[in-house]
């Protein structure tokens, strides 16, 4: 199988998002429904939701579930983003012995870079900042401000692009390790992200994603 990593624009999906064949097929369909996190408020209670298909496709090529409407990342993950990861107890302590798994597989010296996309509160940097690594966040909410008021992660408040990565390296260097948790799924620029990361991670560097596995989320 040959991967096409590439990007979408808000609408309609109609090929594969990483291998860009034409054989996606419907296997849920929820209706229409409102960004998860769009929270109302005592303003917008009243107010008309905006709502978006939300229908599950799989490609059999590449065995991949994904939505086949991409709504403008900017809508999902607005400034004003209410999740946050460090409100977890359980995430919390899984995203530290995450973290330590990596450090404890990988050898990396210590001051090695490590970068994590879509880093919401640096939650996950901190482990990493906790065993001696330069830790940098690429977060486009305002809980960018958390991560650095709060948790001291050095955060860019951006969406990650190929522009990014090589402001980057500018300032930082090229990064050992890159993670995304739960965040390459949501993204509708994987070719943009794909190449970024190219552009970023060190030769011996390594790239981490987490992602939900369709049958694990039916099941339980």
């Amino acid at each position: 199988m040959e991967y096409s990593f590439h990007d979408t624009k808000p609408g309609k999906l109609s090929k594969c998002q990483i291998t860009n064949a034409d054989d996606l097929f419907e296997v849920i369909n929820l209706g229409h429904q409102p960004p998860c996190d769009a929270l109302l408020n005592s303003e917008t209670i009243n107010q008309p939701e905006v709502c978006y298909p939300l229908r599950l496709n799989i490609s059999p090529t590449s065995g991949l579930a994904q939505l086949d409407y991409v709504v403008d990342g900017e809508l999902i993950y607005p400034k004003n983003y209410p999740y946050r990861s460090g409100i977890s107890v359980p995430l919390v302590a899984y995203q530290q012995s995450f973290s330590d798994s990596i450090l404890k597989d990988y050898f990396y010296p210590k001051d090695s870079i490590v970068v994590d996309i879509g880093s919401n509160d640096g939650t996950l940097l901190t482990g990493f900042k906790r065993n001696g690594m330069r830790v940098l966040g690429i977060e486009p909410t305002n809980m960018s401000r958390i991560a650095i008021e709060d948790n001291k992660i050095d955060t860019i408040q951006e969406f990650f692009t190929e522009e990014v990565a090589r402001g980057i390296i500018d300032d930082f260097g090229r990064a050992k390790i890159i993670t995304m948790t739960n965040v390459f799924a949501h993204m509708a620029t994987l070719g943009e992200v794909m190449r970024g990361i190219k552009i970023l991670l060190d030769k011996d560097g390594i790239f981490i994603t987490e992602s939900q596995y369709l049958l694990d989320v039916l099941e339980k």
